[in-house]
């Protein structure tokens, strides 16, 4: 009770101290504010959900144990890009920022139990606060996005590379391949070989049908040997001799038609070794053509972050801030704790002489304070009132024999 009174007394002796401070705070604040630029406050809202993996089968292998959990952890990991320093700069640069429009803070607030996160920025113009809150965060989602497909992107630039190698293979096998059906003419060994076989049966026929009409015109010429004259005779032979002339032609070709035959047979163990070559050569490639469109693919859909959505775009505030009455009343309590704190330290310099007026002023015995054993019990010693000099109104206190203080009898002693 006495020291509340105590400081109750501190701080109405230093009330103008305190007045004069908390005035002094305010019309301070009052100045600054009126002199200072309006502050434009802009809000951008977003939405983080999970992507339908049961359509998308390339990203299965992505799975998290639960959705919210892959929801907390893309959710963190955009925040923490938005924080980046590198955003802040690419966005200043793509501003053109400069001063304290460059100094500006994106200040990221999730929403609890829901998957909205509001994103706000302060700027002294309106339009201004909008573009850089919206240029921020399209940045840092597609930062986001890239992020999310540097596995891709490695596994596609790789794949790229090995392509390159394998279309270089390709070429130069094929390459050696028409080289070889140019040097041997024969495109397809196979088909070739039919139409050779094919070419080879008609010549044979063609020359049996000769030596049968041959054969038919001379049995004739035998029946009638006897009625023929000279003529016939001569006949008979110019026609024996351009029929031995075809023959001979006939003879001629499929000699040449064995001939390539036993050719193409001979190449084709070496036109197969060339042709499995390009056979290889252009499956290795298309596999991994298909490894770099997938991987293409992948990327494709980490990069676009598809399950992050702007939902409110940021529009230009019409009005500025105004939380000027949270200000001075922040201004206030802060200006009046430290107004206190400094009575206080100034009452314990300057003010110390004055302790001895105060009308409640009691002085407790040092037995009082004191707790004494005395035959296994504890006895407690209550504070009497101080007496400076003997009074015939207040008698001196009752004395107890029966309980000894131990102090007296030592000193007895």
């Amino acid at each position: 009770m006495a020291d509340i009174q105590w400081s109750l007394r501190t701080l109405w002796r230093w009330k103008w101290l305190l007045v004069a401070l908390v005035l002094v705070s305010v019309a301070a604040l009052g100045m600054r504010i009126s002199f200072s630029e309006p502050v434009y406050r802009v809000e951008l809202t977003l939405q983080i959900t999970t992507p339908d993996r049961k359509e998308v089968q390339l990203l299965d292998q992505y799975r998290f144990a639960s959705e919210q959990e892959e929801i907390t952890l893309a959710r963190n990991s955009l925040i923490e890009v938005v924080n980046s320093s590198e955003i802040y700069n690419q966005t200043i640069t793509q501003l053109n920022l400069t001063g304290e429009d460059a100094a500006y803070t994106i200040e990221i607030t999730p929403i609890q139990d829901t998957d909205f996160i509001h994103a706000s920025v302060e700027a002294k113009n309106p339009d201004l606060a909008a573009k850089i809150i919206n240029t921020h965060i399209d940045k840092a989602v597609n930062r986001f996005g890239e992020l999310r497909a540097m596995t891709s992107t490695a596994a596609k630039d790789y794949f790229f590379d090995q392509l390159q190698l394998a279309e270089k293979d390709l070429r130069v096998a094929e390459a050696a391949f028409v080289d070889f059906r140019k040097t041997n003419r024969v495109s397809s060994l196979e088909d070739e070989l039919k139409a050779n076989q094919q070419i080879l049966e008609e010549l044979r026929f063609q020359r049996d049908q000769i030596s049968a009409d041959n054969a038919t015109r001379n049995t004739k010429f035998l029946q009638r040997a006897e009625a023929s004259n000279l003529e016939q005779g001569q006949l008979s032979r110019d026609d024996s001799n351009e029929s031995r002339t075809e023959r001979v032609r006939l003879d001629t070709l499929l000699q040449e038609r064995k001939t390539r035959i036993e050719q193409l047979v001979a190449l084709e163990p070496e036109f197969n070794l060339w042709s499995t070559n390009v056979q290889e050569a252009r499956k290795t490639y298309q596999h991994l053509l298909e490894k770099y469109t997938e991987a293409s693919l992948k990327e494709g859909l980490a990069k676009a972050v598809s399950f992050v959505q702007v939902v409110n775009p940021a529009q230009p505030p019409l009005s500025p801030i105004d939380n000027t009455t949270q200000i001075f009343m922040l201004t206030i309590a802060g200006s009046l704790g430290a107004a206190i704190l400094l009575a206080f330290l100034l009452e314990y310099f300057f003010g110390a002489g004055q302790r001895g007026n105060m009308p409640f002023q009691a002085s407790t015995p040092k037995a009082s304070l004191e707790r004494i054993q005395y035959n296994g019990n504890f006895n407690v010693y209550h504070a009497q009132p101080l007496q400076t000099k003997p009074n015939a109104k207040y008698p001196p206190p009752l004395s107890r024999p029966e309980q000894l203080d131990p102090l007296d009898q030592n000193a007895r002693n």
